[in-house]
């Protein structure tokens, strides 16, 4: 250690020489001066490792895209990553009802979202906290529509959920977990184990077909927030907010890209500058819409349609396809087409769903789900659903019967299941 000291001292008393400030200990700068000094010195080694790093990598051949680091530490960090970095990414952790608020778990990434750069979200989950993990797991159901629809709204280039499993003490073999619970994980593992949190991955394939396949349109019209020089800072907190913020909310009805350079002369001035949205928040392409008010979040396109949040005695805005019968407490429901046909000429459906009971939040297991929209019937033809989760279930299809044009789906205890449109007879 003192080795390492002796080293990084050398180098900075060479550097504060270099721009002419008094020699002082690199761990105690004087002055405010010495602070910016010393923020600029130390991005200066981090470029020069890595700029050795990548070049090495590159000489081996291997052209994988590299990045310098995937920690907020400010915008003249994120300035720098950006001219050395092939791609940028991030982490976020939060609340995951993601309609509770302006304020959203989304929020913070607008400020690492680069303009001209693949952007990923490598770490995605619920706050791990004791506190958020009693207040708030009821709810989590809804940060995986969110992260898909807000994702593809945003043009990210992926998502990654965290999922810290430890070793192999509850995955069998089959890659699957050796148990499946409703909650988010045993108290010592907090949100790590998502293998095996089964209401999560009751919704990880509908989602994950809408931000797979872009069933949810990028912003039309996305906002890009410059930050000018300087942007060094002298203090922890003000180094880790940014210089410029945009009134929250307006991350739900705009995408936003991170931009360096000098401020347009409108930017200050810009509504979502100064003025607090009003809810509903509704994005820019008309798919999005997120309640606070009624603490719902849905979404709706010809391909998919989505449903999170508290249940009223009034239909959710926005839904055209996807029923809700139940009143009170709490859902999750997404719809989606699996053969790449708009849902009301598809042949091949996935739904996901989770109800809570308003009181207790214990899960409901056999409420009714309707859908409409769909085909029409012809003679000979139904449609058809298969259960696919939970796991284990009897994988055979049972003919429906619509009613009005609206398909009533089986109230039994299932979260994933599959709709056909085929043949009378000829599904196993």
């Amino acid at each position: 250690v003192s080795y390492w000291t002796t080293v990084l001292q050398t180098k900075w008393d060479a550097y504060t020489a270099s721009r002419s400030l008094t020699a002082c200990p690199i761990y105690a700068p004087p002055s405010d001066p010495h602070k910016l000094a010393r923020g600029d010195f130390l991005r200066g080694l981090d470029q020069a490792y890595f700029n050795r790093i990548k070049t090495y990598v590159r000489a081996l051949g291997c052209q994988t895209p590299v990045m310098l680091s995937n920690l907020w530490r400010g915008e003249a960090f994120q300035k720098q990553q950006e001219s050395l970095s092939d791609l940028i990414e991030d982490h976020s952790y939060g609340d995951p009802y993601v309609p509770r608020a302006a304020d959203d778990i989304f929020n913070p990434l607008s400020r690492s979202t680069p303009t001209g750069k693949p952007y990923i979200v490598g770490e995605l989950n619920q706050a791990a906290d004791t506190t958020s993990i009693t207040a708030n797991s009821r709810y989590r159901t809804t940060l995986p529509v969110a992260a898909a629809t807000y994702g593809a709204f945003n043009s990210w280039s992926g998502v990654v959920w965290f999922a810290w499993a430890h070793g192999d003490s509850k995955t069998g073999a089959d890659g699957w977990a050796t148990v499946e619970e409703r909650t988010p994980a045993s108290t010592s593992d907090r949100i790590g184990q998502l293998q095996c949190d089964g209401m999560m991955l009751d919704h990880l394939r509908t989602t994950g077909i809408i931000f797979r396949r872009g069933l949810a349109s990028p912003s039309s019209a996305p906002i890009t927030l410059y930050a000018n020089d300087p942007l060094a800072t002298n203090g922890y907190s003000a180094l880790v907010t940014p210089k410029y913020q945009f009134v929250p909310g307006w991350q739900s009805i705009h995408a936003v890209r991170r931009a360096f350079g000098p401020v347009p002369a409108a930017q200050p001035t810009s509504s979502w500058m100064t003025t607090t949205p009003a809810s509903p928040l509704i994005s820019d392409t008309n798919e999005i819409r997120k309640d606070t008010t009624r603490q719902q979040l849905t979404f709706s396109t010809a391909f998919a349609e989505a449903f999170s949040g508290k249940l009223d005695l009034s239909a959710p805005a926005g839904l055209t396809r996807i029923g809700l019968v139940s009143t009170s407490g709490f859902a999750t429901v997404v719809l989606v087409s699996n053969d790449s046909i708009p849902i009301a000429t598809s042949n091949e459906l996935v739904i996901s769903r989770t109800y809570l009971d308003a009181t207790t939040g214990a899960e409901r297991v056999n409420q009714p789900t309707k859908v409409s929209g769909l085909k029409t019937p012809a003679t000979g033809f139904a449609w058809h659903i298969k259960v696919t989760r939970p796991r284990g279930s009897p994988a055979t299809y049972q003919a429906l019967t619509p009613s009005a044009g609206v398909l009533t789906l089986p109230s039994t205890n299932w979260k994933e299941a599959e709709l056909k449109y085929a043949q009378t007879g000829t599904l196993p």
